[in-house]
C-alpha cells in the first residue's frame, strides 16, 4: 500500500524499494567532543598539536587532503580522527586558519597562520565585563555593616 499526501510518498517498511536505496550519505550530522568548541579553542588546540597533524608530504603545513586521510584511517586513535573531522566540517574556520596576510587560500595551514587567526580572534571576540547589580559596585549590606563597625 502507498500513501501519497502531495508532500511525501510513504512506502510500507517491508518495500523491496527501500530494500535497494542506499542510505543518504552523511544523512545525520556527527557530533563529537568537539563540536561545542569554540573556533578559538579548535585553533589553540591545533597550534598545539601540530606535529600530530602535519602533513608529512608537506612539512611545515596541515593541508586538507592530509586531515582527510587522517579522519579516515582506522589506526589512529579516535581523537585525532575526530578533530580532524571537526576542523574539516567548520569551512569558515579551516579558511580562516588557511589564509595568511594576503587572503590567499591554498589548503594549506602554516603554524603562522594559526598563531595569527588565534590573534584576530581574540581581537573580534567582544569582552565580557561583569556587571555590578548597584552602583559604585559594592553591595548595600556590605557598605552598612562598614558604617556599623566604625
Amino acid at each position: 500500500m502507498t500513501v501519497n499526501n502531495s508532500l511525501h510518498t510513504f512506502l510500507p517498511v517491508e518495500s523491496p524499494v527501500l530494500e535497494r536505496l542506499p542510505p543518504p550519505p552523511n544523512s545525520s550530522p556527527v557530533h563529537t567532543q568537539y563540536s561545542a568548541w569554540s573556533d578559538l579553542r579548535m585553533s589553540r588546540q591545533l597550534a598545539g598539536d601540530f606535529k600530530v597533524f602535519e602533513d608529512p608530504k608537506n612539512a611545515g603545513f596541515v593541508t586538507q587532503r592530509h586531515l582527510e586521510t587522517m579522519s579516515k584511517d582506522t589506526n589512529l586513535p579516535s581523537e585525532v580522527k575526530e578533530f580532524a573531522q571537526e576542523l574539516l566540517s567548520r569551512e569558515t574556520l579551516f579558511d580562516k586558519l588557511d589564509s595568511d596576510g594576503n587572503k590567499w587560500l591554498d589548503n594549506k595551514i602554516s603554524e603562522q597562520s594559526i598563531q595569527d587567526s588565534i590573534a584576530q580572534q581574540r581581537q573580534a571576540k567582544p569582552e565580557r565585563r561583569a556587571q555590578m547589580p548597584w552602583p559604585g559596585g559594592e553591595f548595600p549590606f556590605r557598605q552598612s555593616a562598614v558604617k556599623l563597625e566604625s
